[in-house]
């Protein structure tokens, strides 16, 4: 995003409790205070929004992700997908309507009757069974 890679996220100082200062939604600039973890700072890197922030409260590690800024500076990207998230879901989507129930096209399914996916066979079954 913005050219930025690792300067955009957010990472856990030390080993404790996240104790949040800012919100998802949140203005920040380079420098501010986005969060503690056993009274270590975690400061964004870069001016932009907070896009994403671990729940307050939740154990960390040392060097673990609590977050990430969207440099753009827009509060609306708060509440959409981004494009790689987009695209990885649209795979997995496209993977999974590929497959259809086994029964359907000759198949047994398992032991105990219960159908099981498959690759598409060449009968070319486009429903799955529930």
């Amino acid at each position: 995003m913005a050219g930025l890679t690792w300067e955009r996220v957010l990472r856990s100082p030390a080993n404790g409790a996240l104790l949040n200062e800012r919100q998802i939604g949140d203005s920040v600039k380079a420098g501010d205070v986005i969060a503690r973890v056993d009274g270590y700072a975690v400061k964004a890197a870069v001016s932009g929004v907070l896009r994403g922030l671990a729940y307050p409260g939740s154990p960390v590690i040392a060097g673990q992700k609590v977050g990430d800024i969207d440099a753009r500076g827009d509060p609306a990207v708060c509440h959409t997908l981004s494009d790689k998230t987009r695209a990885i879901s649209g795979a997995a989507l496209e993977m999974i309507l590929s497959f259809s129930v086994r029964g359907e096209c000759g198949g047994t399914g398992l032991s105990n009757g219960t159908p099981y996916l498959t690759r598409r066979s060449p009968c070319r079954a486009t429903a799955i069974s529930t």
